[in-house]
C-alpha cells in the first residue's frame, strides 16, 4: 500500500526544550513508581474533564471496553490479528498493548483494542495521549476517534479523527475522514510528521467548532477547517480508541517479521480537556514537522490525501485474468487515466481473501498481479480498489473460473467508474482505512 499522505513543505522547527515546570491548568502526575511527567502541551483555557493515568493493576472497565475478534474483513482493513482483552495490561503506571504471534480464533496473531464507546463520548476539546510506539514493518499502532453515531449512520458518515497512526517507522499520521455531502463521496485529509516513535511523546488534537489541529509534543503540524457544511460530522460527539493492529491495509498488507514479536505499545496517560462550551456524554461517573496548512471547503470537498492526484482523460477501465498455468493467473486492471495505485482482492473457492498491491507494467499500460495459489477448476471472485482523481474507489466483484488450459483467460469490456462512484466508494489508499468498524 502506498504512503499516500500529501506532505506539504517540511519545516524544521527544532528540538523542543521540555520544561519541568507545570503547564498552566495542568497537574504533574506521579505514579506508583514516582515518575513525574513534564507535559509538553499547553492547556491554557482548558480544564481536565476525563483521564486515565493507568495507575491501577488492570484496565479500568468503567472507562474502557474491548473489541474482540477480527471483525469483518479484518476490521475493514484486512488486519491479521485477533483482538482480545488479555493483550492489554496495566502495571507500573502504563497501559501496555501487546501484539503476539499466537493462534487464536483461526488467526495467527493476537492484540488488543480498547474503546470508550458507550461509556464516554464528547464534542470538542483537547485530547492527549503520551505513548511509546513499537517499530518495525507490519505493525500499526493507533490512537483515534469515531463518531458516536456510527451504529446508526455507519462509516464514513459518522466521521473519524486519527490523532496518531504509525506503521513502524519514524513517520506519524493525523487524518480526518468523512462523507462529503456536497459531492456525495468519501473524503479524507491528512498530513504527517516525523519523530522518534520509540521514545515517549505527547500526541494531541485540539478540536473546536471551527478546526481540528494535530500536534506532537505541542508542535503543530496539521489543521483542517471543519466549518463547511460538508464536514458536519465533526460537530457531533466522538469516542476514543487505542489499538495495535498487525498487518492490514495501511501497512501495505505486510506481515511482520517473527523477530518483531511480541511488540508492545505503551501508553502513559490519556487525557481530555474542555472549555465551558464543550459537551460531554458519560454513562459512568526532537521533532521535525511539516508546515501547518488550513484546508478550505473547496480543497477538501472532492479530493483525498492519496498521492498526487491523477489526471483523468477517461474514467473507464478494463480488467481481466490471463491464464499463466493450471495453478496461477495474472489479474490485470487497465484504467483510462493515470492511476496512482491499484489493489486487487480475491478469493479462491470462497476461501481466505487475498489482498495485493498491483504493479504497474508500462509496456502494457496496465496494473498487474500474478497469483500463484489458483486451483484448476476453481472459482475466483475478485475486485479492485483504485485511485481516480485523488478519490478511492472499489469496483464491483467479478467471477472467473480457472481451467487447466489457457482458454480460461478472460477480459472485460470498458467499465465506467461513474457507475461505481456512489455505491462502492471506499478509502483504500495506502494512508487510509477502507471501512470502519
Amino acid at each position: 500500500m502506498r504512503e499516500g499522505k500529501v506532505l506539504l513543505g517540511l519545516v524544521l522547527l527544532g528540538m523542543m526544550a521540555v520544561s519541568c515546570a507545570q503547564v498552566p491548568g495542568e497537574t504533574a502526575v506521579a505514579d506508583a513508581g514516582q515518575k513525574v511527567i513534564p507535559n509538553s502541551y499547553d492547556t491554557t483555557g482548558y480544564s481536565l474533564v476525563w483521564s486515565d493515568e493507568f495507575s491501577g493493576s488492570a484496565v479500568d472497565t468503567t472507562k474502557w471496553s474491548f473489541d474482540t475478534g477480527n471483525g469483518t474483513d479484518g476490521w475493514g482493513n484486512w488486519e491479521l490479528e485477533y483482538y482480545q482483552a488479555a493483550n492489554a495490561t496495566v502495571a507500573n503506571g502504563y497501559l501496555t498493548i501487546t501484539a503476539k504471534k499466537e493462534s487464536v480464533g483461526g488467526y495467527s496473531y493476537t492484540s488488543a483494542r480498547l474503546k470508550t464507546k458507550g461509556i464516554y463520548d464528547f464534542r470538542y476539546g483537547k485530547v492527549v495521549a503520551r505513548m511509546q510506539l513499537p517499530t518495525g514493518s507490519g505493525l500499526w499502532p493507533a490512537f483515534w476517534m469515531l463518531g458516536a453515531n456510527i451504529d446508526s449512520v455507519g462509516w464514513p458518515y459518522c466521521g473519524e479523527i486519527d490523532i496518531m497512526e504509525n506503521i513502524g517507522s519514524s513517520t506519524v499520521y493525523s487524518t480526518c475522514h468523512w462523507w462529503a455531502e456536497d459531492v456525495s463521496s468519501y473524503a479524507n485529509y491528512g498530513l504527517t510528521t516525523t519523530t522518534t516513535t520509540s521514545s515517549f511523546h505527547d500526541y494531541e488534537v485540539e478540536w473546536t467548532s471551527s478546526q481540528i489541529i494535530a500536534r506532537v509534543d505541542g508542535v503543530q503540524y496539521y489543521v483542517i477547517d471543519i466549518t463547511p457544511s460538508s464536514l458536519s460530522e465533526f460537530q457531533n460527539n466522538f469516542y476514543m480508541l487505542l489499538n495495535l493492529a498487525v498487518g492490514g491495509l495501511m501497512t501495505g498488507y505486510t506481515t511482520p517479521a517473527d523477530s518483531l514479536m511480541p511488540a508492545s505499545m505503551l501508553v502513559d496517560y490519556v487525557r481530555v480537556y474542555q472549555t465551558g462550551t464543550s459537551t460531554t456524554t458519560s454513562s459512568s461517573s526532537s521533532t521535525t514537522v511539516s508546515s501547518a496548512t488550513t484546508v478550505s471547503s473547496s480543497s477538501v470537498s472532492s479530493t483525498t490525501t492519496s498521492t498526487a492526484s491523477s489526471t483523468a482523460t477517461s474514467t473507464t477501465f478494463t480488467y481481466g485474468v490471463d491464464y499463466v498455468s493450471a495453478t496461477s493467473g495474472k489479474l490485470w486492471f487497465k484504467p483510462g487515466w493515470t492511476a496512482n495505485w491499484v489493489d486487487v482482492h480475491y478469493k479462491v473457492n470462497g476461501g481466505t481473501q487475498m489482498n495485493y498491491v498491483m504493479a504497474y507494467n508500462s509496456s502494457t499500460a496496465q496494473w498487474e498481479k500474478t497469483a500463484t495459489d489458483f486451483v484448476s477448476g476453481a472459482t475466483i471472485t475478485y475486485y479492485y480498489t483504485y485511485e481516480l482523481n485523488g478519490l478511492a474507489y472499489s469496483s464491483p466483484t467479478y467471477t472467473y473460473t480457472q481451467s487447466a488450459t489457457a482458454s480460461s483467460s478472460v477480459a472485460s469490456s470498458a467499465v465506467s467508474s461513474s457507475s461505481v462512484s456512489s455505491s462502492s466508494l471506499s478509502s483504500s489508499s495506502a494512508s487510509s482505512k477502507r471501512s470502519r468498524r
